[in-house]
C-alpha cells in the first residue's frame, strides 16, 4: 500500500462507472438527518482502463493518478484515461505485460516495476529510461514491488524472492534472497518495511517475515502463529509515507538454525490478509482520519464521526480466500484509491457541514416533507420554524410550528392555543413569517388572521384582518417595540397595527402621489427607522409612515434603474451596497454611483431565483435558491454551489426562510426541512488549486484535417496557430477527484474576451476562430463546494497572420507598387525624352544632310538663273542639281528609313548596308566584297546605334566614291565577344585634289562612333585606304 503525502493537489471526475454505479452511503441519525458525506466510485475496463486487473496506483507531483494494470501503464487526469506503455519502450510494447509496482522517489520520478525490469519516469516529459538490474544474475525480471526508503535507496523485489538494493545513483548495495526460499515453492516476497533502526522487514505471503540488517544481512525470521487469535507478540512498521502495518509474530528463528519454518495449512483464520501486496493495514488520511483496509471491508474512523463508516466489498466471493484489494493509496485531495483485481475504487469522504432538521429522512416519513416558512431566535438562542401544517403518522392534530435546540439538536413541536378555540384554526393554519417585538412574537398567516404571542406561555391573540384589506398577510416587519406593518398578498397596500389598538388597521400611502404599493414581498429594515419594501415592481425606501423615500425600479421615475424587477430579498451591504435577491437573479445596486449589475447563471449562479440572502462573517453571501444553496464572494465575483449530493436535504428553498441566528449560524428552509450549518465549518481546503491544460484540438486548415495533441503539465507553453486555423479546444483538469463533476471553470482570452466566462459545467473551452494576433489563455479553478483558487493557469497563444498581410509584406507591396508607378513614370518620361531626342535628331539630320544639299541646289539654280554661265555651263550645272536632288533623296529616303519601326533588325540593317554599296558603287563598276559574321538577323536593335553605324557606313562608301577610283572594295563586320568591328577597306588609284584626310567627311564619323561609345581609326597608304570602327558587342 502507498499513500502519498505532500503531493501538489490535482483533479479527477467519476466518469461512466462500470457495473457497480455510483455509491453514496449517506446514513442518517433522528430528525437530524446528518449525512455522513461518505461515497464511493467504481472505474474498470468498460470506463477506460486497459486491463480491469489494478494492481498499482500513484500520483505525480503535477496530480495526474498513475495506474499500474496488467495490460499497461495509464495517466488518468480525471476525465479520460490516457496510455503511456509507450514512454517505456517508445512503441506501446507494453500493452499486453504487466506493470506491478510504482513508486515516487523525492524528485518526482516514477519508479516503475514491470514484466522486464525496473524503468523510470518523468512525468513531466511523458519519457521513461529502462534501468539496467546490476548485481541480478537470475533468469526472471519480474519486478513485483518497489520501495524507497528514507536515504533514498530503491529496495526492489523480484519474483524469485530477490530483494536488491540500489542507492539513490543506482548503484547495488546489497542482493539478498529469502532465508525460506530453499525449500519452499514460491514463498512470495511481497512489501519490503523499513523499521526505526535502519534495517528491514520481509513479509513473506505465508511463511512469516525475515528481518535483516541495512547491509542486507540475515538477523531473524519469524512465523506467523496459528491461528492468528494466538499471538501475544506484535510487530507494527510505519512506512515513510505514514502506512501502518502490523504483523502477529510466532516462532523465532535466529541465525545458524536449520530447521526449516513451519508450513501452516492455508487457513483463513490466519494467514488470508497476507496473500497479497496490501495486508490489513492503517492508513491515515490528511485529515486527522483513518481508513483501515481489511479483507472484505474499507472502514473509516476519526474523530469527526459518531461512530465508523464501513464500506463493503460487493464481490468477495469471486475470491474465496484471497485477498481481492492488491494495493491503496491516499491522494493530495484525500481522496482514497484502492486496486483490485476488479478495477479501482475512489473512495471519498467529506465531512458534511450541513445539519438538517425536518426532513423526511429525519421524521421516518415516505410522503413529502415539511415546506419551511419564517424563522426566528428566541432569547435563549433556540430557533422557533414556522410551516405548512403537517400531520404524523401518530397523531390526526396538524403541527405548524417548532422549536430547535441548536445544541442538543432536538426538535420540539410547539402547541399554540387560544381561549376561544373554536374561532380559530390555530394549528391548521400556515405560518408565513414569525418576527420579534420584544418578548413577544409576531405571526402571519395563509388568512386574514395576524398572530401576537409570548413564546413562554405560547396563549395567542389574534387579530382578524377585515375582509376589505383582502388576502392573506406576506411582508410583515417591527417598526417599534408596539406596532407592525404588513401587507397582503393581493397588493392591497401597507397596514400598520399596534398591540393597544387591537383590530385598528391604518392604511400607509405615498402622500406626494396617492399611489398603493402593491405585490410587496416582505419588509426589511434600512436603519434610522427607514424600511426596505422589496415588491414585484422594483424595491422602495419608506419611512415609517409609508411614505416612499426613494424608489429602484424600471421607470424613468426611478432613482436608479434596475436590470430586473420581482424583489424577494433586500441585503443592505456597508458601504451603500444592496445585494437583492430576485426572481431572475442576485442583482448589485450601488446607489452612491448609481450602478447596477445583474449576476445570472451565465455567471455561476445555480438557480436565477434567489430566494434570500445571509451575510457570514468572512464577507461572503450564502444565497438560497430553487436548486440548492449558493456561497458568493463579492471580491471576485464567483459562485460556489451546494446542492443535495452535498448534503442537502432538498434543492428547492422557500422565500422567507432564512435566518442568522446571534452566533453566527445560518438558517435556510426548503421544501424538506432546516438547513443549518457554521460558514466556518465548510472546508475550503481545496480552494487554492490552479487548473491545467492537459489536451488540445484544432482544424489545421493548410491539411483540412484535426489536430490532436497532449500537452505537458506546465505554465511556459506557446501555441503558435496559422490564420487558417480554427475550431479551438482545450481540456483542463482540477487537482481535486472528490466530485470533478462539479468542478468549475472560469477562463478569459485576453485580447479577445472582455470579461471571465464559464464553461458551464465542462473542462473544455472552445473558440471557433480567432484573428491574427498574440493572446493570453487565463484560467481559474474551483474544486466541487470550494472557492476559486487564486492561482491562475496562462497559456500563451499567437496566430500567425497570412504572409501577404504582415507589416513587412505590406511593407513590400507598398514599396513595390510605388517602385512600379516610379518605374512607369520613368518609362514614360524616358520615352517622351526618346521621342523628343528621335525629334532634335531627324531636326539635325535634316539640317546636316538636306540643309546644305537644299541650299547648294538653291546656289546653283540662281547662278544658273543669272544666264551668267554659257549653255555648256548651264547644262554641266543642271547636271550637278540632278545629282544633288538625287543625293537629297537619298538622305530624306535615309533618315525615313532610321525611324522607321519596321527596320530595327539586325538584318534590316545589314540588307540597307548592301544595297546602299551596291547602288554607290555600281556607276564605278565595282562590286564590293561583304563580310558578315556573328550576327542574329532577327535581334532587335537600339534605333540610335543602327542610324549611327549606317550612317559612318554611308560616309565612308561616299568617300570612297567621291575621292578614290578603287578596284576593290572589300567590306567586313564582324560581332561577338570581344566586340563589334567595322572595316571598310579599299585600293587607291587616283585622289582627287580636295580628298584630305581628317577633313569634314571624317570629323563627322568620329564624332558619330563617339555617341555609340565606339572609336573610329582612319588608315591610309599609297595603294589602301581603311575606315575601322570598333565598339563592344551589339
Amino acid at each position: 500500500m502507498k499513500y502519498l503525502p505532500g503531493c501538489p493537489e490535482w483533479k479527477g471526475r467519476c466518469i461512466r462507472t462500470g457495473w457497480l454505479i455510483l455509491l453514496s452511503l449517506l446514513f442518517s441519525s433522528e430528525a437530524t438527518g446528518q449525512a455522513t458525506g461518505l461515497s464511493v466510485s467504481f472505474y474498470t475496463s468498460e470506463d477506460g482502463l486497459p486491463h480491469k486487473h489494478v494492481y498499482d496506483i500513484t500520483q505525480d507531483d503535477y496530480g495526474f493518478m498513475w495506474i499500474a494494470t496488467r495490460n499497461g501503464l495509464v495517466r488518468f487526469d480525471g476525465y479520460r484515461f490516457e496510455d503511456f506503455t509507450y514512454a517505456i519502450t517508445g512503441d506501446n510494447q507494453l500493452k499486453g505485460r504487466m506493470i506491478y509496482s510504482l513508486e515516487k522517489d523525492r524528485f518526482g520520478k516514477i519508479w516503475i516495476g514491470y514484466e522486464e525490469g525496473v524503468a523510470v519516469l518523468d512525468p513531466f516529459t511523458g519519457m521513461a529510461t529502462k534501468q539496467p538490474l546490476t548485481g541480478y544474475n537470475g533468469v526472471d525480471p519480474r519486478v513485483l514491488w518497489i520501495s524507497i526508503d528514507q536515504r533514498g535507496r530503491k529496495l526492489i523485489s523480484l519474483v524469485d524472492d530477490v530483494l536488491l538494493c540500489y542507492d539513490e545513483d543506482f548503484r547495488l548495495v546489497f542482493s539478498y534472497e529469502l532465508s525460506i526460499k530453499n525449500g519452499k515453492a514460491n514463498p512470495g516476497l511481497g512489501v519490503v518495511l523499513e523499521d526505526t533502526d535502519g534495517t528491514y522487514w520481509l513479509p513473506s505471503y505465508d511463511y512469516g517475515l525475515d528481518h535483516i540488517s541495512a547491509a542486507g544481512a540475515f538477523i531473524e525470521h519469524y512465523t506467523f502463529p496459528e491461528p492468528v487469535a494466538s499471538a501475544t507478540t506484535f510487530k507494527t512498521l510505519t512506512t515513510n509515507t505514514g502506512m501502518v502495518y502490523t504483523f502477529p509474530l510466532g516462532r523465532r528463528t535466529e541465525v545458524g538454525e536449520t530447521n526449516a519454518p513451519e508450513i501452516y495449512p492455508d487457513d483463513k483464520n490466519h494467514v488470508f490478509m497476507y496473500r497479497s501486496y496490501a495486508r490489513p493495514c492503517r492508513i491515515p488520511d490528511r485529515k486527522g482520519n483513518e481508513w483501515i483496509i481489511d479483507r472484505d471491508s474499507i472502514t473509516l474512523k476519526g474523530p469527526p464521526l459518531e461512530k465508523p463508516l464501513t464500506f463493503s466489498l460487493p464481490y468477495m466471493e469471486e475470491f474465496g480466500q484471497d485477498h481481492p484489494m492488491l494495493n491503496a493509496f491516499v491522494g493530495s485531495d484525500n481522496t482514497l484509491w484502492t486496486a483490485s483485481r476488479k478495477g479501482i475504487f475512489k473512495i471519498n469522504y467529506k465531512p458534511n457541514p450541513f445539519r438538517n432538521y425536518l426532513n423526511r429522512d429525519g421524521l421516518g416519513i415516505t410522503e413529502n416533507g415539511l415546506s419551511m416558512r419564517g424563522m426566528i431566535e428566541d432569547a435563549e438562542g433556540k430557533i422557533w420554524v414556522s410551516l405548512y401544517p403537517h400531520t404524523d403518522r401518530e397523531s390526526i392534530r396538524p403541527r405548524n410550528l417548532f422549536r430547535i435546540d441548536p445544541v442538543s439538536h432536538q426538535v420540539e413541536t410547539i402547541y399554540l392555543h387560544s381561549r376561544d378555540t373554536s374561532q380559530f384554526r390555530i394549528h391548521a393554519l400556515p405560518l408565513y413569517k414569525i418576527i420579534r417585538q420584544g418578548s413577544r412574537f409576531w405571526a402571519s398567516t395563509g388568512y386574514t388572521f395576524i398572530y401576537q404571542f409570548d413564546p413562554k406561555v405560547l396563549e395567542i391573540d389574534a387579530y382578524i384582518i377585515p375582509d376589505t384589506l383582502l388576502g392573506a398577510v406576506t411582508g410583515l416587519l417591527s417598526i417599534s417595540d408596539s406596532s407592525l406593518i404588513f401587507t397582503t398578498g393581493i397588493g392591497s397596500g401597507i397596514f400598520r397595527v399596534t398591540a393597544e389598538g387591537k383590530g385598528i388597521f391604518k392604511g400607509l400611502y405615498d402622500d406626494s402621489s396617492g399611489q398603493i404599493l402593491e405585490g410587496i414581498n416582505n419588509f426589511f429594515e434600512a436603519g434610522n427607522k427607514l424600511i426596505w419594501a422589496a415588491s414585484n415592481n422594483g424595491l422602495f425606501l419608506l419611512n415609517a409612515e409609508g411614505r416612499i423615500l426613494r424608489s429602484y425600479a424600471l421607470g424613468d421615475q426611478s432613482n436608479v434603474k434596475l436590470p430586473a424587477l420581482d424583489i424577494n430579498w433586500v441585503y443592505p451591504q456597508p458601504e451603500q451596497k444592496i445585494w437583492l435577491g430576485s426572481r431572475h437573479g442576485l442583482i448589485m445596486l450601488d446607489t452612491i454611483r448609481g450602478m447596477t449589475r445583474l449576476f445570472t447563471t451565465d455567471d455561476g449562479l445555480p438557480n436565477n431565483n434567489v430566494m434570500s440572502i445571509l451575510p457570514d462573517e468572512s464577507g461572503s453571501l450564502w444565497l438560497s435558491t430553487d436548486r440548492g444553496l449558493s456561497r458568493f464572494h463579492p471580491e471576485h465575483k464567483s459562485f460556489v454551489n451546494y446542492d443535495v449530493h452535498d448534503g442537502l436535504p432538498h434543492n428547492e428553498f422557500n422565500r422567507v426562510s432564512a435566518l442568522k441566528s446571534s452566533n453566527g449560524r445560518l438558517y435556510f428552509g426548503s421544501l424538506n426541512g432546516v438547513t443549518a450549518f457554521y460558514p466556518g465549518e465548510v472546508d475550503a481546503s481545496l480552494d487554492q488549486l490552479m487548473p491545467l491544460l492537459t489536451h488540445c484540438s484544432y482544424y489545421q486548415g493548410r491539411i483540412d484535417t484535426i489536430v490532436n495533441f497532449d500537452l505537458q503539465p506546465d505554465t511556459s507553453h506557446t501555441l503558435e496557430f496559422t490564420y487558417l486555423d480554427r475550431l479551438f479546444r482545450f481540456n483542463f483538469m482540477l487537482p481535486s477527484y472528490r466530485q470533478p463533476e462539479k468542478n468549475r471553470f472560469l477562463y478569459m482570452l485576453e485580447g479577445w474576451d472582455k470579461e471571465w466566462q464559464s464553461t458551464n459545467s465542462t473542462h473544455t473551452i472552445s473558440y471557433n476562430y480567432l484573428q491574427p494576433g498574440e493572446y493570453t489563455l487565463r484560467v481559474k479553478g474551483a474544486a466541487a463546494g470550494y472557492s476559486w483558487g487564486l492561482s491562475e493557469y496562462r497559456l500563451s497563444i499567437v496566430i500567425r497572420q497570412a504572409w501577404y498581410k504582415t507589416w513587412w509584406s505590406i511593407s513590400l507591396g507598398i514599396l513595390a507598387i510605388g517602385s512600379f508607378f516610379y518605374a512607369l513614370y520613368r518609362y514614360r518620361l524616358n520615352a517622351l525624352v526618346r521621342v523628343q531626342n528621335i525629334r532634335n535628331k531627324i531636326s539635325a539630320d535634316l539640317h546636316d544632310e538636306l540643309g546644305s544639299v537644299l541650299t547648294q541646289i538653291a546656289l546653283q539654280s540662281d547662278m544658273v538663273s543669272r544666264d551668267i554661265y554659257s549653255e555648256s555651263e548651264k547644262q554641266k550645272e543642271l547636271e550637278n542639281i540632278r545629282d544633288t536632288s538625287r543625293e537629297a533623296i537619298h538622305a530624306m529616303s535615309d533618315i525615313v528609313w532610321s525611324v522607321s519601326a519596321g527596320h530595327d533588325k539586325t538584318s534590316s540593317l545589314l540588307d540597307r548596308m548592301r544595297d546602299h554599296a551596291d547602288l554607290m558603287l555600281q556607276p564605278l563598276h565595282i562590286t564590293p566584297s561583304f563580310s558578315v559574321t556573328g550576327f542574329y538577323e532577327n535581334k532587335i536593335m537600339d534605333n540610335t546605334i543602327r542610324q549611327e553605324l549606317f550612317l559612318i557606313f554611308k560616309e565612308a562608301i561616299h568617300n570612297i566614291v567621291k575621292h578614290s577610283h578603287p578596284g576593290y572594295v572589300d567590306i567586313l563586320l564582324s560581332n561577338g565577344p570581344g566586340g563589334f568591328e567595322m572595316r571598310i577597306r579599299n585600293d587607291i588609284n587616283k585622289q582627287g585634289d580636295h580628298m584630305v584626310l581628317g577633313g569634314h567627311g571624317t570629323n563627322n564619323m568620329q564624332r558619330r562612333a563617339l555617341s555609340i561609345h565606339g572609336t573610329l581609326s582612319v588608315r591610309a597608304s599609297a595603294n589602301e585606304y581603311e575606315v575601322l570602327l570598333k565598339r563592344d558587342e551589339i
